[in-house]
């Protein structure tokens, strides 16, 4: 019996070590799967790495959906919406909360859930011309709204530094000073094309007498515009450009009168032949818009890469009248009677190509030759716009009772004094000489 007992004992001694190292495996084999349980949960490619992952994704693809949204409904909303518009419209959407999450340097979205969205408003945002400096887009330089002074740059052309104006610090993006939007600020497009911005206020956009032999006018009484009688869409397109000017603060006004090339384009450049020998229209009937400068500037766009951004027109008398305003602050309201005799717009005598100086000068009536006094001042150009006096006079879309359009500004037929910039004269619209030509506007949008 007593030796059943002591080998009982040895087996059970036995069994116990055994057990013993099994429990230690299964411990050791647990630790190891729980480790590897952790890893899976917590580790780089974790499962819960990779829901957050996921979700994160989803989020972003949320936020990006939301903006493009927004880039929709800023399209809607404006014809040729600018950055700040997109923006607001990325606000209303609940991406941002406030404009400044943008960098407006680099286009970046910081959005409130803390994902900055890249390359989502590069269609949208300034300062990306292309190698050549050339907008892509209508854009502010820096992508604000538009406004007199924070003008629209029409994609299809580039800002252009001159002596008296620059658009903006390139490394800043910062809208252009007030001195420089009054000093004349400057676009030209691929071409060598050249426009000059006229910031207006609203409350001054009218049209108003010009002057002669040092007093007022009279003329504007007789004249109309739009004309009630002209060509079909005459009203129509009178309307869409005052509705620009007044939204965007402005537009644009050729630097130089039409020129022409060799192969006979309108061209709006320095030192080039004059566009002249061209009537209103080619026909004496106030509403045939054919065949003359009215076409001629209409078509100017076409086939260029702005052709979709801006619309290209004859200059409008209250376009002219606002350039004047441009030139003297107190034109609209009439200057004082003791400055008449020495202000630009209202005595033009030696501030431009008349009768008395253009043989030895300018013979040839080129557009943009500057006529300088013995300090080397440029006497017919101000805030950077050449010959708005003499040279050529130029027409308008304008009319003068029922049978006459209007040019303005006087030629070289004419003295300074009697026909200064601001003066008007008339014509039937076939009228084709030498001494008439035409200028081009250009107004954002369609």
């Amino acid at each position: 019996m007593k030796k059943y007992k002591t080998k009982r004992n040895k087996i059970l001694k036995g069994s116990k070590g055994i057990t013993l190292i099994a429990l230690a495996i299964t411990i050791i084999i647990l630790l190891i799967l729980a480790g590897i349980s952790i890893g899976a949960l917590t580790g780089d490619n974790s499962v819960i790495k990779e829901a957050r992952n996921s979700k994160e994704l989803a989020e972003k693809k949320q936020l990006e959906e939301q903006v493009e949204i927004a880039k929709l409904k800023a399209e809607e909303t404006h014809r040729n919406p600018t950055l700040d518009d997109v923006i607001q419209e990325i606000v209303d959407e609940g991406v941002i909360t406030s404009k400044e999450q943008v960098n407006r340097k680099n286009g970046d979205i910081t959005t409130d859930l803390g994902y900055v969205l890249k390359g989502l408003l590069i269609e949208y945002f300034p300062g990306q011309p292309d190698e050549n400096g050339i907008f892509q887009v209508n854009s502010t330089v820096d992508g604000k709204t538009a406004t007199a002074n924070n003008p629209t740059i029409p994609a299809g052309f580039k800002p252009l530094k001159t002596e008296t104006s620059t658009w903006t610090d390139d490394t800043t993006k910062t809208a252009p000073t007030e001195q420089d939007v009054k000093n004349g600020l400057v676009i030209q497009d691929a071409e060598g094309n050249e426009f000059v911005w006229v910031p207006v206020d609203s409350s001054k956009f009218q049209r108003a007498d010009g002057y002669s032999n040092n007093s007022k006018q009279s003329m504007l009484s007789g004249c109309t515009e739009p004309f009630a009688s002209g060509y079909s869409t005459e009203e129509a397109e009178y309307n869409k450009m005052k509705t620009s000017v007044e939204t965007n603060g402005g537009f644009y006004i050729g630097r130089y009168e039409a020129g022409k090339d060799s192969a006979g384009n309108v061209i709006v450049q320095k030192n080039v032949d004059v566009y002249n020998n061209i009537g209103w229209s080619n026909s004496k009937a106030m509403n045939n818009e054919t065949g003359g400068a009215v076409e001629k500037a209409k078509e100017f766009k076409k086939g260029k890469a702005y052709e979709n951004s801006v619309t290209s027109t004859l200059v409008y008398g209250i376009q002219w009248d606002a350039t004047m305003q441009f030139f003297d602050n107190r034109y609209i309201d009439g200057i004082p009677t003791n400055d008449i005799a020495n202000l630009y717009v209202s005595n033009s005598e030696y501030k431009g190509w008349y009768n008395d100086n253009y043989k030895e000068g300018n013979p040839g009536n080129r557009t943009g030759i500057d006529l300088t006094d013995e300090n080397g001042k440029t006497l017919n150009k101000v805030k950077n716009i050449y010959d708005m006096a003499g040279n050529v006079w130029e027409w308008t879309m304008e009319a003068h009772g029922t049978n006459k359009r209007v040019f303005r500004g006087g030629s070289v037929m004419n003295n300074g004094s009697a026909y200064p910039a601001s003066s008007r004269y008339s014509s039937v619209p076939s009228e084709s000489v030498g001494y008439v030509g035409f200028r081009i506007a250009l107004y954002i949008g369609l």
